[in-house]
């Protein structure tokens, strides 16, 4: 994704590859700013800032979007 697509409360998803192969992880848009975007994984009690370099493999979380 790109900075101008992010939007706070929006589903995201990310795909990783770890252990038993590449899994989508859900989250949801917490901040925007204009050189991270902090997101909030289910998984981790607090919210995770990412940075431009991470961007691109972040996704919609929609179901059905690619």
């Amino acid at each position: 994704m790109t900075h101008d697509q992010f939007q706070v409360g929006m589903r995201i998803k990310q795909k990783l590859d770890e252990g038993d192969g590449p899994q989508w992880f859900y989250g949801h848009v917490k901040e925007v700013h204009p050189d991270r975007i902090v997101i909030k994984w289910p998984d981790i009690d607090e919210p995770i800032a990412h940075y431009q370099d991470e961007w691109d493999s972040i996704k919609v979380g929609n179901p059905g979007v690619e």
